[in-house]
């Protein structure tokens, strides 16, 4: 047990700590709020960073934290700010571009980083062309200081309106990612179809007078043209020691031509397809230190277009269709060189036409009447005999030519279609067929031109559109 004088020598210490214990305890919180504080108050001094999106030549108002001083642009050329109040200023876009402000206190403290961020007036452009194409769906973005433009159109002609609309707020800086939801690809179908009948008649009459070691006249009897008669006859006569010969050769000709081309062609909208089915002859051309050289000009059935799609499935075609063949009838003979000529059928116009329409772009009716006569001088012009003295030649030609162009929207055909080819169904005769029986083909082919039919039906859009030739062979 303790002793009563041990215990009052230990109470007075017992007292003395309970009595300092809450000191201590007062003393920590103490030591503990005040580091608080300055870490609060640190972080309160931290300069406050964001981001802002200005429109180019257009003003925003900006609030910052806490009363500042001093402002301090980094590029005043791209943007420039101004105070307004102690705690609020304004920023406005001068040039497309970024840039950050810096906004100082009183005592010099950074308060606040702003990045700038100047772009394009997106609203103002969302807003014209929405008032003009209601229907259009835009993505706009400033991209590295240009304009960005992305969306779905309906054709070419709003796609080039919207471009234009965006190049007046950023001129020389769009970027177009315009997609044309319309097909892009056009073919053009055109026919040339051309009838000419000529009729030719010549009649030759010539004569001989003679008297056997006296006197001879005579005049020739041979045609105008130079061809060969079809028909000759001679009539002998004499009166007592004159003979009188009669001599007629007489000529008739005539000729149907029928001309039928049909070229099909596909270009994209804006560009330009050209097309040949012929050939190329020479010509000589006078060189350098009198030789001769010698060129190449095309003929036959050729055709150039450039499409371009309107609005509603309209559109403008510049077309250029041309048939040409040689025309050895109109040659030129130059030192024992016969220089081919062309007869040329040629037409060149711009028209405009929705999918499927048909435009009959030229046509022409010629009628040519050519007469001539030869004949012995003042004995042609006697009444009745002056026949026996005279040879004619009598030629008319009647000509009717219309070229008709059809534009047709086209898809290509799906993957893993088979189009259709002139051979695809061409078989041989067999030796025994081409022997005994004369053939050259199988006459159970397909008749030629179905194959192209095929292929224009396969990519058509609409095959209820646009002119419709007979069937080849008169089929129906």
């Amino acid at each position: 047990m303790l002793s009563l004088q041990r215990i009052k020598g230990i109470l007075p210490a017992l007292l003395l700590g309970f009595f300092m214990l809450p000191a201590a305890h007062a003393q920590r919180d103490l030591s503990g709020s005040s580091a608080n504080g300055a870490a609060v108050s640190a972080q309160s001094m931290r300069p406050v960073e964001r981001d802002l999106n200005v429109v180019v030549h257009r003003s925003t108002p900006v609030e910052i934290s806490r009363p500042f001083k001093r402002i301090a642009v980094s590029q005043p050329g791209i943007a420039d700010a101004a105070p307004t109040s102690p705690d609020r200023l304004y920023v406005r876009g001068r040039a497309i571009g970024a840039t950050n402000i810096l906004v100082y206190d009183a005592a010099g403290r950074l308060v606040e980083v702003i990045d700038v961020r100047v772009q394009h007036d997106l609203g103002a452009i969302q807003s014209d062309v929405a008032a003009l194409f209601p229907d259009a769906r835009l993505n706009l973005r400033t991209v590295a200081n240009r304009l960005h433009v992305r969306g779905d159109v309906p054709d070419d002609a709003t796609a080039d309106e919207i471009m234009q609309i965006a190049s007046s707020y950023a001129p020389d800086a769009v970027i177009n990612a315009l997609k044309v939801s319309s097909p892009q690809q056009v073919m053009l179908e055109v026919r040339f179809v051309e009838a000419s009948r000529e009729d030719v008649k010549e009649i030759g009459l010539g004569s001989e007078v003679s008297r056997a070691g006296d006197f001879i006249f005579s005049t020739g009897s041979s045609l105008l043209s130079g061809n060969t008669p079809k028909t000759l006859a001679s009539i002998l006569g004499a009166s007592g020691s004159v003979n009188i010969d009669i001599f007629l050769q007489a000529l008739e000709e005539k000729g149907i031509i029928r001309t039928l081309a049909e070229p099909n062609l596909v270009a994209r909208s804006g560009e330009t397809a050209s097309f040949l089915a012929g050939g190329e002859f020479p010509v000589p051309v006078a060189a350098d230190e009198d030789r001769i050289s010698i060129e190449f000009r095309e003929f036959g059935v050729s055709l150039d277009f450039t499409p371009t799609i309107l609005s509603d499935s309209r559109m403008s075609l510049e077309v250029s269709p041309e048939v040409s063949q040689l025309d050895p009838r109109n040659s030129v003979r130059l030192s024992n060189v016969e220089i081919p000529a062309l007869s040329v059928r040629r037409a060149n116009t711009i028209v405009e036409l929705a999918d499927g329409e048909s435009f009959a772009i030229a046509g022409l009716i010629q009628t040519t009447v050519d007469s001539s006569s030869v004949q012995t001088p003042w004995l042609g012009d006697v009444p009745i005999l002056g026949a026996l003295f005279r040879s004619n030649r009598f030629r008319e030609n009647e000509t009717e030519l219309v070229i008709i162009i059809t534009p047709r929207l086209v898809d290509p055909a799906p993957a893993g279609t088979k189009l259709s080819d002139p051979l695809a169904s061409y078989s041989e005769p067999s030796e025994a067929e081409r022997l005994l029986m004369g053939e050259l083909e199988d006459p159970s082919a397909i008749p030629l031109g179905t194959s192209v039919s095929a292929n224009i039906e396969a990519q058509t859009l609409r095959r209820d559109l646009g002119y419709v030739p007979d069937p080849p062979g008169g089929a129906e």
